[in-house]
């Protein structure tokens, strides 16, 4: 039981009958080594029931013994707790402690070290843990029997939780769906739940459902349904080790490369969200505002490197440090900046001191900014797909050493704050071409080639940005007609475009109105609607578990879910 309750919300309690015969512990949380973590248990001195955990203990006020009473103790989520004794709150403290994993709940008795004592002299009965805070209304019915909601006798209006376990199967794809839920005697509808699993990631979530006031007696089904694409964000990364969307609003920022592990990115002094080249970014003040990953640099010792971003600078008068690799030590290895003083992005290591670009660039405008490395030490430094600098270097990243965007480190302090905008940060570990150095610029962000077969209801977007296209039904143009370069459709139809926006976006253009991303992109924004050929691992709330296959995109992945509660709900 203990590893459900390791964190959030807990309440137990039992109805206890105590005599005064002597103290002992009714329920008990211990330690897998019998460390003490929760007792309940009764003081026969001075006739109180008691909480403690690894603290001092909180009482009840005196009680008659040789008496059934109703005792629970309900701990919520921000850590605040209440001890309850027939329905009343008789005492209440805070604690941070909670069950252990591998731990152990008794009755009657509790553990210190491999002994058991504290035995408990009285009845019990109707013991019960709950993984969530009940509320005192909640611990009142119990208490007088209208409905033991361990059992799924629920009346109308009644809240109705659920819990779904799902895992990503796979080892080297991901999977982005939505878990829905349906219940037939709802009081409304519930909101799918939007979901992206890493290889091999397990995610539980849970939710409440109320009854509808409405609701008829029977007995009712409460369905989990989960739908996913697999994607393969290796690839739509172009096989990068580091790559931000900064989708997020805090950290940490998702490292969208695929790569395992993942590199997220993390901020003590965290700059703003905004919006950015392409959904959003982040704003930083100039000031201490930067975001730091100290593990990519160890997949970056080889002889070749490339590394930039989407940039709108602000600073004036100074240097700031757009993308920044150091040494454990703070020593400098690789550095892109941007000089107010002369409005020029420059490049600059140890090895070739720095280099500007022959152009000035205005500020607060975007630009695209990167540098590229190849193995014989030739480097360039690109602005908006063209060459600005060119320079030879052979200082790389060190394995041990740091990445940091924003700033940079001059020993142990943080120094050449960057202001402005920085979005769509990208680190690779080989040389890109200067055609492809353009591509990362210049690419399209809506690209439908339309060489699927005939009967086809979803068209891939090949720009990398996840914007593919679907119809229905009789809407449906006829696919796998001759094309210019391949195959093509034929009109009439309609096909309408979803992409990785709000769940309720469509558009109906050529061109997404808030395109996700400007490289090959494989971020975590919300999720896409599955479409297209694909099967749904549907699996009811009755069932303990159920396996499905989901095929998305020529790509088949397996997830396996898991709902409770492991019966049908009775109204």
């Amino acid at each position: 039981m203990s590893p459900y309750l390791t964190a959030g919300p807990i309440s137990f309690g039992a109805w206890v009958s105590p005599t005064n015969s002597a103290d002992g512990v009714i329920l008990a949380f211990n330690t897998a080594a019998g460390g003490d973590v929760y007792e309940l248990g009764f003081d026969a001195t001075d006739d109180r029931f008691f909480f403690a955990d690894t603290g001092l203990p909180v009482e009840t006020s005196a009680l008659a013994t040789d008496e059934w009473h109703h005792v629970m103790v309900v701990i919520d989520p921000d850590d605040s707790g209440t001890l309850y004794v027939d329905g009343e709150a008789e005492a209440s403290f805070t604690t941070a402690d909670r069950p252990t994993e591998d731990g152990q709940f008794s009755i009657g008795q509790k553990w210190a070290g491999n002994t058991p004592g504290h035995f408990f002299h009285g009845r019990i009965d109707e013991v019960v843990v709950f993984d969530r805070a009940l509320t005192q209304l909640e611990i009142q019915e119990l208490k007088l029997g209208h409905y033991n909601t361990a059992d799924y006798f629920v009346r109308p209006g009644d809240p109705l939780y659920y819990r779904a376990s799902v895992k990503n199967e796979l080892f080297n794809r991901y999977a982005q769906g939505l878990l829905s839920v349906d219940f037939p005697a709802s009081a409304s509808e519930v909101a799918p739940e939007d979901f992206i699993l890493n290889p091999q990631e397990q995610l539980v979530m849970t939710g409440t459902v109320s009854v509808a006031e409405t609701a008829a007696s029977g007995v009712y089904s409460l369905t989990q349904e989960v739908d996913a694409m697999i994607t393969d964000w290796r690839e739509a990364s172009n096989y990068a080790e580091l790559l931000y969307h900064f989708t997020e609003a805090t950290p940490e920022f998702e490292d969208s490369s695929g790569s395992q592990p993942p590199r997220p990115g993390d901020c003590t002094a965290c700059p703003a969200s905004t919006t950015g080249r392409y959904g959003n970014g982040l704003l930083f003040d100039g000031a201490d505002d930067y975001v730091y990953n100290d593990s990519v640099s160890q997949y970056l010792t080889g002889d070749m490197l490339t590394f930039g971003a989407w940039v709108s600078p602000t600073i004036g008068g100074g240097r700031g440090a757009i993308l920044v690799f150091n040494t454990d030590g703070g020593g400098n290895r690789n550095t892109l900046l941007f000089d107010g003083s002369t409005d020029r992005f420059l490049y600059r290591d140890d090895g070739v001191g720095s280099v500007t670009s022959q152009h000035a660039f205005t500020r607060t405008m975007w630009y695209h900014v990167m540098v590229v490395i190849d193995p014989d030490d030739n480097g360039t430094l690109y602005v908006n797909g063209e060459a600005e600098a060119s320079f030879a270097s052979s200082v790389r990243p060190a394995a041990d050493g740091t990445f940091s965007v924003g700033q940079e480190w001059d020993g142990g302090s943080t120094s050449e704050h960057f202001e402005g905008r920085i979005d769509e940060v990208v680190v690779l570990n080989r040389a890109l071409s200067e055609d492809a150095v353009k591509t990362y610029y210049s690419a399209p962000v809506f690209d439908l080639p339309l060489d699927e077969p005939a009967g086809a209801d979803r068209f891939e977007d090949a720009s990398g940005f996840g914007n593919d296209a679907v119809c229905e039904g009789d809407a449906c143009p006829s696919a796998g007609e001759g094309g210019i370069t391949s195959d093509s459709f034929s009109s009439p139809g309609t096909i309408t475009c979803r992409w990785t926006g709000p769940l309720s976006s469509t558009c109906r253009a050529a061109i997404s109105p808030s395109p996700p991303g400007s490289i090959p992109r494989a971020g975590r924004p919300t999720p896409p609607v599955p479409s297209g050929p694909s099967t749904t691992a549907t699996s009811s709330i009755a069932a303990s578990g159920v396996t499905g296959w989901i095929s998305a995109a020529a790509r088949t992945g397996r997830l396996t879910t898991t709902g409770e509660p492991a019966a049908p709900a009775t109204a």
